[in-house]
């Protein structure tokens, strides 16, 4: 076999992968956020496959070789090539040395190798290759007086070596076939010893080659195979300098380590911001986003939404996710990806994470690393080999993917299979996903994942699948922002003071000069675009000038060679710059000079974003236009740079630099009016199908190359390469311009009212940015018509059949105007639009209009409350959204809440409930807000329901209401007064603290002091009665007011009868009760429990009603009271109420009559009961039994069926054996079935199973009536 020597000391050979380390100690460049880009990508290839490093004795002997196989300089080399040294000396290519003491040296003599510390040498680390074995055959490279190539013949037998006296067979070694010259090399103790055995296609190590190695009985060449030999101490040095070099030293193709993976995707990271854009200070730090975030990774849920609208951060948020996951000692791999990336055939995110390796590849091979290698990427199952080798690695492959809405439609369509077959690739590999959407975009497709892959953050974005959202700054975040931009405080309105992009599009204006003034979103957008059409001018000036006015040659595209490489030229000899061409080659004529920049103008004159100058530099047309483009309101118009500033902020650019002395060339300004005219066209094609980008053909024709202005447009960021085609820099600068070109009405037909007039794909909902920025410029009138007519398109929608509309017409109804409402910077002129979307919502039950939309608009507290008042009936939640404006403004909205008192209808799914006792609950739910506020609301809103709820605080909330009471005692208004006195007597009996009862007893003699308020003087003293200290001086004062109301003043008996059971002498009081007893003061006895004070009101009670029957309703409640009582009770009113049964006057007897029927609660339900018998028994009266009867019919829900059964037969069968009973059974029958469906339906129940007794009872026109009403009426049971 004939040697093949392919490089040597000074010879140039192939790069081995590896050639561009990822963590060898490489300067590295940054990228935004702070991700690292490898620096050793920009090196060329080195001269030979690997830097060796020569190792020899202290005597400058040569005693072998070895490499740096970490990024701690780690250099692995054969045993021989150190034993028996005290000190080692490295030697590196260039000078450079290193020595290292023989106890630092790590002996591995079982294995028959060494490993030697150092600084690293300035050699590049030299990736080991994956495979575990070596296949015979195979062919390798080993440095043998030069680079020869060798072939393996296989695992070699008893090989071993002598060390320590003592020879040592080696568990793992391989046996190479070289030639003659080879083999000579290959001398004991010669360079060739220690030296890498290296994969000819691939270059990674592969073994060591050892000299001293030797078989029992046969001569060979041999070397350690260094996977095997690791896998005979998994745990070993050996092993963790592997571990280090797989996680380090890159790799590639068939030798794809996790250092080779990690340098791919941050490769892919790393071409999504070009150097070009990673100017500017460093974003802000947002902390919730970021917890949000780490809280994902640090998790096992495999899918993120990461959403909020263009403009708020999104990619800022994951390029600051890849910085962090790219920091620290164990730095995972991210790849990056944007929806433009993606291919409509494709079949899952595999397929475009394979493509973005593939092209990672290519750009490492520019750096340095072979072309055969660079092949292996791209092979079919890359990207499941980077994941699960990322997966072992315990560092799991993140894929960002951006604005998927740039997707092409094609695959738009196929979202749903693309989103099973990504979210099995996930499962399938480990890999983990974040997706940053629109929320209109995420809102379907974050539905179509699995909902167990999803996570779910701690503050999920509302009303859509789990997503973490991004919005505008906290006003920290806010104001950190500013600090690093340069932006005072107050340089923005407030409405954008906290818009991201707003700030960081006002910062680079700030730069160039333009600072006055305190200018809108609006503003800001068209200045930027003003600064950018000025500085790409200046670009295609500089261009034209540095190629010397010649027309360019042919370029790679059959266009122009392309003026990139000279847009950076210098200023003109002359002091003004050169006539720059005009899109097609031709060259404007005039001039723009210092007097063209007058105070207060911006770069461009006045003009606004959306009327600059057309392409021929005259008052522009256009194509498609709508007449409602914006204008730039000049209030508040910041001044613009003078003579002499310069725009980009630095001398002599060509992005924005000024010639001498300040003044501009000829045609300079004409020609930024032309490229603003061509970037407004840009935006109108936009407008076109697909995903609102602009193809490269019409790219091309609005921006040649031939020209350079496709090069200045790019240099200056103002659209940059997306997929196929191009797109604006911003999504929402590029929402913005297009809507200045967006016909609304035709729109709206499009989209809503008539629907496409071509059939085909709908328009992706995700377009929504330009219409409703569109939609927001109209006009008033024009923008309240369009409003008008998609609330009518709603309730169109909402009458039509199901099926009859596409839901997207719905969705865009809705959004549109859920979106144009919320913009509104003053929804009050909208308020019309909002009453009829608040009477729509309430007929259909919208679910787009959420208490949440309601809150959201910029109203007056007032008109807020009148909506969802109106709202409330449809949804209770509605009831939600009130109490998060009760609670951000309790002061303001509880007398606003007090006006609902006087709606009575009734709310949806809530029986009974009503406008107004929902509005109580709320209030009574959030009293302790503002408790004050809430008693000064109520009593201001003079309703039944507000004295209600002040009866309820007061037993609730008494030190409330006594605070209250002595306001209101003291204030001059009358009104003021008699709720003092009303309320006060109220919240008396639950004072409970003497500081309460303090403010009672000064309110009280705060009343009685006015001798003009004597009506009032009598609840006064009801109130000074309850009061230990003041009781005993007012008890004379209290009865005289008692006994003789007529002077205007009256004394409640119940607080007369309050005051007994602390009474010394009960006797006066009793008296001054029986001289005035009537129902109030029946009524009032009910309350005495003591025994000996309760028989004696019930002697009152039954002396009364012999003199005055017609209070036989109050003495009803008097009993129904006791009842309630319980069973201590019973040996008082027993003997009453039987003494009453069978001796009181007919009407006295109905009354109790309706009292006994019903169940009542449980403490009194026996002595009822006991009543109640007794009163069946023995009645004789058929109108005392019809009054039991129509008490018992109105409780039948009250008790069980059964039950009323029992006594409906006890009434009857009492009834028939009455004269004219059975007359007054059946009538009553008769009229109780048809007035309470719920005792109907029990009637007729019983005559279907006990016909022959209910028939028997029943007379035939009762059961007629019955039996009709039951076939007529649903069973409501």
């Amino acid at each position: 076999m004939s040697d093949e020597v392919t490089g040597g000391a000074g010879s140039a050979g192939a790069a081995p992968w590896g050639a561009a380390g990822y963590a060898g100690g490489e300067e590295r460049a940054e990228y935004p956020g702070g991700v690292e880009h490898p620096g050793g990508l920009e090196h060329p290839a080195p001269a030979e496959p690997v830097e060796l490093v020569t190792i020899r004795d202290p005597a400058g002997r040569t005693r072998g070789s070895g490499f740096v196989a970490d990024d701690r300089g780690t250099v692995l080399t054969a045993h021989e090539a150190v034993e028996g040294l005290e000190r080692v000396v490295l030697h590196a290519p260039g000078e450079r040395t290193w020595r290292t003491d023989a106890a630092e040296v790590t002996l591995l003599p079982e294995l028959g190798l060494a490993l030697v510390p150092s600084d690293g040498l300035g050699a590049r680390p030299v990736p080991v290759a994956v495979r575990g074995t070596i296949p015979s055959g195979t062919y390798v490279r080993v440095p043998a007086r030069g680079w020869r190539q060798a072939r393996v013949l296989g695992a070699g037998a008893d090989v071993g070596h002598t060390a320590g006296g003592r020879r040592m067979v080696l568990p793992a070694t391989v046996e190479l076939a070289i030639g003659t010259d080879g083999r000579d090399a290959l001398l004991l103790g010669g360079e060739a010893c220690g030296g890498p055995v290296l994969d000819a296609e691939t270059g990674a190590v592969l073994a060591v080659l050892g000299t001293a190695l030797t078989a029992e009985r046969r001569s060979g060449n041999f070397a350690v195979p260094l996977r095997a030999a690791a896998a005979i101490t998994p745990g070993g040095p050996l092993a963790a300098l592997l571990e280090r070099n797989g996680a380090t030293v890159p790799g590639y193709g068939a030798e794809l380590n996790l250092a080779g993976a990690l340098e791919l995707t941050a490769t892919t990271v790393g071409s999504a911001f070009p150097p070009a854009a990673r100017t500017g200070p460093e974003p802000v730090a947002r902390p919730a986003i970021a917890a949000g975030l780490a809280a994902f990774t640090a998790g096992q849920d495999l899918v993120l939404g990461l959403v909020g609208d263009p403009g708020t951060g999104r990619t800022t948020a994951l390029a600051a996710l890849a910085a962090d996951r790219a920091r620290g000692p164990r730095p995972a791999p991210t790849l990056w990806l944007r929806g433009a990336d993606l291919r409509a055939d494709d079949t899952s995110l595999a397929d475009a994470v394979t493509r973005a390796l593939a092209e990672a590849v290519r750009i490492v091979t520019a750096g340095g690393a072979p072309a055969a290698a660079a092949r292996e990427p791209a092979a079919e199952g890359t990207a499941e080999r980077v994941a699960r080798l990322a997966g072992a690695a315990g560092r799991a492959l993140l894929v960002l993917l951006d604005a998927p809405e740039e997707m092409p439609p094609a695959l738009a369509h196929r979202l749903a299979p693309w989103t099973v077959s990504t979210a099995a690739w996930l499962c399938g590999t480990g890999a983990r996903l974040v997706v940053a959407a629109r929320p209109e975009h995420w809102e379907r497709a974050g539905a179509l994942y699995p909902p167990e892959l999803l996570h779910t953050p701690q503050r999920s974005a509302p009303r859509l699948p789990p997503a973490l959202p991004v919005g505008d700054f906290t006003p920290a975040e806010a104001d950190a922002a500013r600090a690093r931009l340069g932006v005072p405080a107050g340089a923005v309105r407030e409405a954008d003071a906290r818009h991201p992009l707003t700030l960081g599009l006002l910062a680079g204006i700030r730069a160039a000069g333009v600072t006055e003034g305190r200018p809108t979103r609006d503003e800001v957008f068209a200045a930027h675009l003003d600064l950018l059409c000025l500085r790409v001018a200046l670009r295609i000036t500089t261009a034209a000038r540095s190629s010397d006015t010649r027309p360019p040659g042919p370029g790679p595209d059959g266009g122009g060679a392309g003026l990139a490489g000279q847009a950076d030229g210098g200023q003109a000899a002359s002091g003004a710059w050169a006539e720059a061409p005009g899109p097609d080659g031709d060259r404007p004529t005039g001039s723009w000079s210092a007097a063209d920049w007058s105070a207060g103008s911006w770069p461009g004159g006045d003009r606004s974003a959306g009327s600059s100058s057309g392409t021929d530099g005259s008052s522009p047309t256009w194509p498609g236009g709508h007449p409602s483009a914006p204008s730039r309101p000049g209030a508040g118009r910041p001044t613009g740079p003078r003579p002499g500033a310069d725009p980009s902020g630095g001398p002599g650019t060509a992005g924005g630099g000024q010639p001498p002395g300040g003044v501009y060339g000829p045609g300079v300004r004409r020609l930024a009016a032309r490229v603003a005219g061509r970037v407004h066209e840009a935006a109108r094609r936009c407008l076109g199908p697909g995903q609102g980008q602009l193809d490269r053909a019409a790219f091309e024709e609005l921006f040649p190359w031939r020209t350079g202005w496709a090069s200045a447009v790019l240099t200056e960021g103002l659209l940059v390469p997306a997929g196929p085609g191009y797109r604006f820099a911003h999504e929402e600068l590029s929402d913005w311009l297009q809507a200045c070109h967006l016909d609304v009405p035709g729109a709206l037909d499009s989209l809503v009212h008539s629907g496409p007039a071509v059939p085909g794909p709908p328009v992706p909902r995700h377009r929504i940015g330009p219409v409703l920025e569109a939609l927001r410029r109209l006009p008033g009138a024009g923008k309240a018509e369009e409003q008008a007519r998609l609330v009518d398109a709603l309730n169109a929608f909402a009458q039509a059949p199901p099926g009859e509309v596409h839901p997207d017409r719905v969705w865009w109804a809705a959004r549109l105007l859920r979106g144009a409402l919320l913009s509104a910077p003053d929804a009050t002129a909208h308020l019309p639009v909002l009453h009829a979307l608040a009477e729509h919502v309430t007929r259909t039950g919208a679910q787009d209009f959420g208490g949440w939309f309601w809150n959201r608009l910029r109203l007056p507290e007032s008109d807020r409350l009148d909506l969802l008042r109106r709202l409330l009936p449809s949804d209770h939640r509605y009831l939600e959204a009130a109490g998060r404006r009760l609670a951000r403004a309790p002061q303001l909205v509880l007398s606003l809440l007090c006006a609902w008192f006087t709606d009575e209808r009734r709310l949806r799914g809530r029986p009974g409930a009503t406008v107004a006792t929902a509005a109580q609950a709320l209030l009574h739910t959030h009293r302790g807000l503002a408790l004050d506020d809430l008693t000064e609301a109520l009593v201001d809103a003079a309703h039944p329901r507000a004295d209600e709820l002040l009866a309820v605080l007061a037993e609730d909330e008494p030190s409330a209401l006594s605070r209250a009471v002595d306001r209101w005692a003291h204030d001059e208004r009358p009104g003021r007064r008699v709720a003092a006195a009303a309320y006060g007597l109220a919240t008396a009996p639950h004072v409970r603290t003497p500081a309460d009862r303090e403010l009672l007893r000064y309110a009280a003699e705060a009343l009685l002091a006015r001798p003009g308020d004597l009506p009032l003087h009598g609840s006064a003293l009801g109130m000074l009665l309850r009061d230990p200290q003041a009781r005993a001086r007012h008890l004379t004062d209290a009865l005289e007011c008692f006994r003789d109301p007529g002077r205007g003043s009256r004394l409640p008996a119940s607080a007369l009868v309050a005051a007994l059971p602390v009474l010394p002498d009960p006797d006066a009081v009793f008296d001054a009760l029986r001289a005035r007893a009537d129902g109030e003061v029946l009524r009032a006895l009910a309350a005495l429990t003591t025994p000996a004070l309760a028989r004696r009101a019930g002697d009152l009670v039954r002396e009364h009603l012999a003199r005055h029957p017609e209070d036989a309703p109050h003495a009803a409640a008097f009993v129904d009271r006791r009842l309630e009582q319980g069973p201590a009770a019973a040996p008082v009113l027993r003997p009453l109420v039987l003494g009453l049964l069978r001796t009181a006057p007919p009407p006295v007897r109905a009354a109790l009559a309706g009292v006994l029927a019903p169940p009542g609660g449980e403490p009194g339900s026996a002595l009822r009961a006991e009543l109640a018998e007794t009163l069946l028994r023995e009645e004789p009266d058929p109108q005392v039994l019809g009054a039991f009867l129509t008490a018992l019919a109105a409780a039948t829900s009250a008790r069980p069926e059964e039950r009323t059964r029992e006594l409906l037969r006890r009434t009857g069968r009492q009834l028939l054996r009455t004269p004219g009973g059975p007359e007054v059974f059946e009538q009553r029958i008769v009229e109780l079935v048809r007035a309470d469906p719920v005792f109907g339906a029990l009637v007729a129940r019983w005559l279907a199973e006990s016909g022959a007794e209910a028939a028997a009872l029943l007379g035939p026109g009762a059961r007629r009536t019955v039996e009709t009403l039951s076939r007529s009426a649903p069973d409501v049971t």
